[in-house]
C-alpha cells in the first residue's frame, strides 16, 4: 500500500529565496522612490522661487528697487504681502525669502532662496542657479 506524505509549511531555504528576493526589490525600489520625490520637490522649489522672482521684476519696474521679505505660509510671516506678493491656495511648506544679490545693493540686484523645510534649498542670485542639501 502506498502512502501519501502531505507537506505543510516552507522550508527555510524557501523562507530564505523569498527574504532575498524582497530584498533585491527593495534595494531597487527604494532609491528610485527617493530620487522620484527628490524630483518633485525640485521642481516645486523652483516654480516657487520663479515666481517671486516675477513678482520681484515687475516691483521694480513699479518702484525702482526690489523688495527684501520672507515669505512662509506654514507660520503665516509674509512680509511681502503688504505689496501685493499672494500665493493663493498655498499650503506647502516651502519658505521663501529674498535678500540683496551678490551686488550687496537690493535696489540693483536680488538673491531668492526657496526650502522645503527638510534639506533641500534652491537659491537663484542674479542669474546663478544653486542647489544645496
Amino acid at each position: 500500500m502506498n502512502r501519501v506524505v502531505l507537506q505543510r509549511g516552507v522550508t527555510l531555504v524557501e523562507m530564505m529565496a523569498a527574504v532575498a528576493m524582497l530584498a533585491v526589490i527593495a534595494a531597487i525600489a527604494v532609491p528610485a522612490y527617493q530620487n522620484y520625490l527628490r524630483t518633485g520637490i525640485d521642481a516645486a522649489l523652483k516654480d516657487k522661487a520663479t515666481k517671486l522672482r516675477l513678482f520681484e521684476e515687475n516691483y521694480r519696474i513699479d518702484n525702482g528697487t526690489y523688495l527684501a521679505g520672507t515669505y512662509n505660509p506654514v507660520t503665516d510671516v509674509n512680509t511681502l504681502i503688504d505689496t501685493g506678493y499672494r500665493v493663493s491656495g498655498d499650503a506647502g511648506d516651502i519658505v521663501l525669502t529674498v535678500t540683496a544679490g551678490n551686488c550687496g545693493d537690493i535696489a540693483n540686484c536680488f538673491r531668492v532662496t526657496a526650502e522645503d523645510g527638510t534639506t533641500r534649498r534652491y537659491i537663484w542670485n542674479n542669474g546663478t542657479e544653486t542647489w544645496e542639501n
